[in-house]
């Protein structure tokens, strides 16, 4: 959790794509028991109203025509782990949604859930997530 409030989910892997059933279902039970472990000793903070942000890092070899479409990825196994965990509801009343993709040293997911009205200053902290151009040489 960081200063802001903000809690910080690193998934060394990529979201699969919608349709994976198989491949999605794979994150369901060690992102449950990675919460269990971290949290063991403190209780899960709980959000009301909140933005899940989802910042997908891809390997900066990886050639852009390989770059998964956001609409693409399944989100609902992962999404429904995290309210189990972190959230009052997941329904659309309470939670917004926000994907970004980038290249990056460590590819991997990065999920980030922060209070509404803080969503602002995530985008202006992390703008290296959101506002650069792909290489188009790739």
């Amino acid at each position: 959790i960081s200063e802001e409030g903000w809690l910080r989910i690193s998934l060394p892997v990529m979201l699969p794509r919608r349709g994976e059933q198989d491949r999605a279902r794979f994150l369901d039970e060690p992102l449950r028991a990675a919460i269990r472990s971290y949290f063991q000793d403190e209780s899960l903070p709980k959000f009301g109203a909140c933005v899940l942000i989802y910042e997908h890092i891809y390997d900066a070899a990886y050639p852009r025509r390989r770059v998964t479409d956001h609409d693409n990825l399944e989100l609902k196994h992962c999404q429904d782990v995290l309210e189990a965990a972190f959230l009052t509801n997941d329904t659309a009343c309470l939670c917004s949604a926000f994907q970004c993709s980038h290249m990056g040293e460590n590819p991997g997911t990065r999920i980030w859930i922060l209070a509404p009205e803080q969503f602002g200053i995530w985008l202006s902290k992390h703008s290296a997530a959101w506002s650069k151009a792909w290489n188009s040489g790739n």
